[in-house]
């Protein structure tokens, strides 16, 4: 997977759209992962409800 193909899917996936979205500032392919691994952190921990099958998506690309 080439770093466009990974910050394609990684937007793509419907838990970035509920994370911080820090890498629309600074362009950092760093700060997208820690978005979506911000999310489903909380997601895992039962604060906010996330699709079963987004989190799955989401632990698999990490």
């Amino acid at each position: 997977m080439t770093l466009k193909e990974a910050y394609e899917t990684g937007r793509d996936l419907d838990v970035y759209v509920d994370s911080e979205m820090a890498d629309q500032d600074s362009h950092s392919f760093d700060d997208l992962w820690q978005s979506i691994y911000d999310i489903v952190q909380v997601a895992v921990g039962g604060i906010v409800e996330e699709d079963p099958e987004e989190l799955k998506k989401s632990h698999c690309m990490a």
